[in-house]
């Protein structure tokens, strides 16, 4: 049975670190669901042409921000990957028209890691991250709109 999809905003990546009312929905909201038997998310800091989704059996914990300081910096949310799931989305999404594929070194960012760590601090669950599709430039928009 499908599960219901989530929107999260994920917040600063300090928002694992300090105190506000979305962390604490976000911690509480980890309590009352019940365990899905993988996390897909997808994430607005990775785009890619075609679309990729991560299938790293241990994806690293990507820190693609500065500024946070060194505990956010070194922090490690050491959750599983799940290759096989991984690929079965890539064939759902090529079948539906989305071209897609797989990406066995893609780690996971704070878009993903930074809501499941407090969701799901145990890290136990594999979480696959689907990219955005690339966002085409002004002139290929053009080119689309017969301009």
């Amino acid at each position: 049975m499908p599960r219901p999809a989530l929107f999260l905003s994920h917040g600063a990546p300090s928002l694992l670190t300090g105190q506000s009312p979305a962390r604490d929905f976000l911690i509480e909201l980890g309590r009352t669901l019940s365990t899905p038997a993988a996390y897909v998310v997808v994430s607005a800091h990775w785009e890619s042409s075609p679309v990729r989704v991560t299938a790293a059996a241990l994806p690293d914990t990507v820190h693609d921000f500065r500024g946070f300081g060194e505990t956010l910096q070194r922090f490690v949310w050491p959750a599983p990957g799940d290759p096989e799931k991984a690929a079965q989305i890539a064939s759902r999404l090529a079948h539906s028209g989305i071209k897609a594929k797989t990406d066995p070194h893609r780690g996971l960012d704070h878009g993903v890691w930074v809501p499941l760590a407090l969701m799901a601090p145990d890290a136990k669950t594999p979480v696959i991250q689907v990219s955005l599709p690339e966002r085409s430039t002004p002139d290929e928009d053009s080119a689309t709109l017969g301009a």
